[in-house]
């Protein structure tokens, strides 16, 4: 019973608020820090981005499971999401949520294409990365779109953060995504 809970939960915070996500971007965007869950984690994003009022992520997110937070750029063409999950978890048991997260994608008639799923540390922390091609579930005549998912525990619980863009712009968010990627700070 707990297994679909878990890829509900990570679906919704894969799950983008976007039409296209194709960033046009000539340079790379200027990166600030922001703070989130009462500033107990914070990422570089772009200058430009906001962050969506609880109406609005309610009105993006109707089936439940709302991020915490989304960050999204004007248009929105790329999108930051974070969720800090109900989902009971320890640092040393992230490398099993891989494990978990590996088998429920490989099933048969799977529509996303695992492009990366491994651990890492940074900051003194372990993350998980899941960087994953998935068919945009948020849009009528979806495109598909990467998604970069990091996860850490916070207080015990999962946290999710992650970033959607269309596929067609990978390359131009790419360094812009991996320093933000880089960047996130978790405080317990």
């Amino acid at each position: 019973m707990r297994r679909p809970l878990v890829f509900a939960l990570l679906g919704a915070v894969l799950a983008q608020t976007g039409d296209g996500f194709a960033a046009e971007a000539a340079k790379p965007p200027e990166l600030v820090r922001r703070a989130f869950l009462g500033g107990r984690v914070s990422v570089l994003v772009p200058r430009s981005f906001r962050v969506l009022s609880a109406a609005e992520i309610r009105r993006s997110y109707p089936r439940g499971n709302q991020p915490d937070a989304v960050i999204v750029d004007r248009t929105p063409l790329f999108d930051i999401a974070i969720k800090h999950t109900a989902l009971p978890m320890k640092l040393g048991g992230l490398s099993g949520f891989l494990d978990r997260l590996r088998k429920g994608l490989t099933k048969p008639g799977s529509k996303v294409r695992i492009i990366r799923l491994t651990m890492a540390e940074w900051a003194g922390r372990p993350f998980m990365l899941a960087f994953l091609e998935r068919p945009n579930p948020a849009r009528v005549g979806a495109r598909r779109m990467d998604n970069y998912t990091v996860g850490t525990v916070l207080d015990g619980r999962l946290l999710l953060i992650g970033f959607n863009s269309g596929i067609e712009k990978r390359a131009a968010w790419a360094a812009a995504r991996d320093r933000m990627i880089r960047s996130i700070r978790v405080r317990e």
